[in-house]
């Protein structure tokens, strides 16, 4: 019964914070936009960086250097950085051993994002509600990988809805660490 209320009073929350919402909206609009180009892009740089190699170890490096600014914000600002640092550090590991694949890699950090922008807009992102985000991570995650098995050069990859997953996770663990003490 619980579940059937949520839904019922879903639509007054989502008055009360249209604009967090709207930027949930933009970001997926965004992300499924680039999703068909992404192969030609990657085409593209393989072309130009002279192979694989080259273009992996720059979005490692970019990648190295986002989790080195967050580890330095984290220690900074973080009102649990101990926890912050502990799921920086999942993730991290979870990136580094299940996937070899850049591009798997920077859906850590979509997916944060995505995870962070949800709590945003969330109703009951006061009330915790992170199992909620996560559900609708993991709904926009297997919507991915739908879209991109419609694709001519993508697939569907299970694997990928889990790191999306994680990514959201991650970006969720990321807002408890950052949230206020009550």
């Amino acid at each position: 019964m619980k579940i059937i209320h949520k839904f019922k009073t879903f639509p007054n929350h989502l008055r009360r914070s249209p604009l967090a919402w709207t930027w949930v909206g933009l970001y997926l609009a965004l992300h499924f936009t680039l999703v068909p180009l992404i192969p030609t892009v990657e085409m593209w740089l393989y072309e130009i960086m002279n192979g694989v190699e080259h273009v992996e170890k720059i979005v490692n490096t970019v990648l190295a250097i986002v989790l080195a600014a967050v580890v330095l914000l984290v220690l900074l600002r973080a009102t649990r950085p101990l926890m912050a640092l502990g799921f920086l550090a999942i993730a991290a590991l979870t990136a580094l051993t299940i996937t070899t694949n850049p591009d798997e890699r920077v859906h850590f950090v979509q997916y944060a994002i995505l995870a962070m922008l949800i709590y945003n807009a969330h109703p009951a992102h006061n009330r915790g509600g992170y199992l909620d985000i996560l559900i609708m991570v993991a709904m926009v995650g297997m919507g991915d990988e739908i879209f991109q098995f419609l694709l001519p050069d993508r697939y569907f990859d299970l694997r990928d809805v889990f790191m999306n997953v994680v990514g959201g996770s991650l970006g969720l663990g990321l807002v408890a660490a950052f949230k206020k003490r009550e």
